[in-house]
């Protein structure tokens, strides 16, 4: 079973996206744990099987991560919810309750920072450091160089950064985002758009093109990343 939980002191790092678009497809019987009040959260996706709980309630949390035998996913939203679920995480010893701890970071020095101060909170209250992992998410081309900051703090830390755990930038993870749409329902759609756009009758403002390069997107780039950033984290699968 795993108990997984998405953290990171800064915002908007990416953590709903690797929940709903990487772990999810290959999770789907997980339960979902919404740490979050104010942000989309898996829920926002159809994503039926989420529990909405709050950063100061960590005894709800490890008391759900405790009582089942079904693998359990924990999205922690923003900087307040974080600092709050790692104190009540702290006072209860609770990372015992935990497989493995996701921190996503994108390029920019202020997300890279929130990610090392993460780590370094996260050993400090005596995490196991074999539970922690890093996805560099929004990578451009390089994750070393643009990774530069976090890579040096994880080493200061006696992490190993393992640099197939990169989710390369893609438009279609904004577009996914904006529509609250599963990159497994882009995938299971054999509708034949290709088709379509040449046959669109008169009046049709359907966009049949976008709808195709959608689906060659996430054939082709984005769902093969997204295994791989999966079984690196999870080879035994």
């Amino acid at each position: 079973m795993k108990k997984i939980v998405l953290m990171s002191l800064g915002g908007s790092v990416g953590k709903t996206m690797v929940t709903t678009q990487c772990l999810f497809p290959h999770m789907p019987d997980a339960r979902i744990l919404c740490v979050d009040q104010a942000n989309t959260t898996a829920a926002n996706f159809g994503i039926k099987n989420c529990e909405s709980h709050s950063g100061d309630e960590f005894n709800k949390t490890y008391r759900s991560l405790m009582s089942t035998n079904s693998d359990v996913i924990v999205d922690v939203g923003g900087s307040k919810e974080c600092k709050e679920f790692m104190d009540g995480m702290l006072a209860l010893d609770g990372s015992d309750a935990i497989t493995t701890i996701i921190i996503p970071a994108r390029p920019n020095s202020k997300d890279q920072g929130c990610a090392v101060q993460t780590i370094e909170r996260l050993i400090i209250d005596g995490v196991d450091k074999n539970k922690i992992k890093v996805i560099f998410t929004e990578t451009k081309k390089n994750t070393a160089a643009e990774f530069e900051q976090l890579i040096g703090g994880m080493k200061e830390n006696n992490l190993t950064p393992d640099l197939n755990l990169t989710i390369f930038h893609s438009l279609l993870f904004n577009e996914m985002i904006e529509d609250t749409e599963l990159i497994s329902d882009i995938l299971a759609d054999e509708t034949d758009y290709k088709e379509k756009a040449a046959n669109r009758v008169k009046g049709d403002r359907t966009d049949y093109i976008g709808k195709l390069m959608r689906q060659k997107m996430a054939k082709n780039a984005v769902w093969p990343n997204l295994q791989t950033v999966y079984k690196t984290l999870f080879p035994q699968v």
